[in-house]
């Protein structure tokens, strides 16, 4: 349940911001540059070499233990 909260506090919350964004932005001033709805993000770089690292750690563990509570999670759900 919480976690359904979180999703309607976080979609009305993004729809609020989009509706005053374009109200904003249908009255401002003539010349003045719009409010753009998102901001830019600089993507933050990446150590291949540790990504690559931490991917063979976990097919080794994906490997080594079960998977028997996958199947209990499906098995569960009919």
């Amino acid at each position: 349940m919480k976690a359904w909260e979180d999703k309607k506090v976080l979609d009305t919350q993004l729809m609020a911001n989009a509706f005053f964004n374009a109200y904003a932005n249908a009255n401002r001033k003539k010349g003045k540059k719009p409010i753009p709805l998102w901001k830019k993000t600089k993507n933050k770089k990446v150590n291949i070499s540790k990504v690559k690292q931490q991917f063979a750690e976990i097919e080794e563990i994906e490997k080594n233990s079960s998977k028997d509570w996958v199947r209990q999670i499906y098995e569960g759900r009919r």
